[in-house]
């Protein structure tokens, strides 16, 4: 399965989907670039660059949100 990147860093600027990157995914940069993420480092081990490891790193946050927000709507409409 060939999919595009949800996750981007094209000129210096990161882009991902607008509604998880409001709500979340600014927040996490924020803490990766302060070093408030120490798994951040795991990604950046197992990377050919900086970049691809925010992006897979945003991606892998992204699967959880994505994960959390459907398990939060299954809970609520019971």
């Amino acid at each position: 399965m060939n999919q595009t990147p949800k996750f981007r860093i094209e000129n210096d600027t990161l882009t991902g989907p607008a509604d998880y990157m409001a709500e979340r995914g600014n927040a996490v940069v924020d803490e990766i670039l302060s070093g408030k993420r120490p798994t951040f480092d795991l990604f950046l081990t197992y990377s050919p660059t900086v970049e691809t490891a925010l992006c897979v790193y945003l991606q892998t946050d992204y699967a959880a949100w994505l994960g959390e927000k459907s398990l939060m709507r299954a809970l609520e409409s019971k």
